[in-house]
């Protein structure tokens, strides 16, 4: 037997024919008037332990990139203390973080959507 005999035999009997095959407008169109009406959605409800749970990732985010660029800072909830706000809004914006549309000191974290609000203080005001 030769390899041309082979490869005939294999190709009769594993490979379809190309008449066999859907063509993709067919699967595509059949995938797009599937119903849907049957598929459960799970309800998800936030719980309050996952948001502070974004809350605290958030923090956590903010104080490894004020580390960084050596911003002294003091942390109460999403209130981070500093001596100067712009000098601590820049590494956080180019970080990611944009502005509030609430209030001019606060920013927004785009993962967690968690707003964290910047206040200028004196380190030497600052009372531990």
């Amino acid at each position: 037997m030769s390899l041309h005999e082979l490869k005939g035999i294999l190709k009769d009997k594993y490979l379809l024919a190309a008449d066999d095959l859907p063509k993709a407008s067919e699967m595509a169109e059949c995938r797009l008037f599937a119903p849907v009406h049957d598929i459960q959605i799970p309800y998800w409800e936030r719980s309050r332990l996952s948001s502070l749970g974004r809350e605290a990732a958030c923090v956590r985010y903010v104080q490894r990139i004020l580390y960084r660029v050596a911003i002294p800072h003091l942390v109460s909830g999403t209130t981070f203390t500093v001596p100067s706000a712009p000098t601590a809004r820049i590494p956080l914006k180019r970080a990611g973080f944009r502005q509030s549309t609430i209030s001019p000191s606060a920013l927004v974290e785009p993962r967690t959507q968690v707003s964290i609000q910047l206040i200028e203080r004196d380190p030497a005001d600052y009372v531990l």
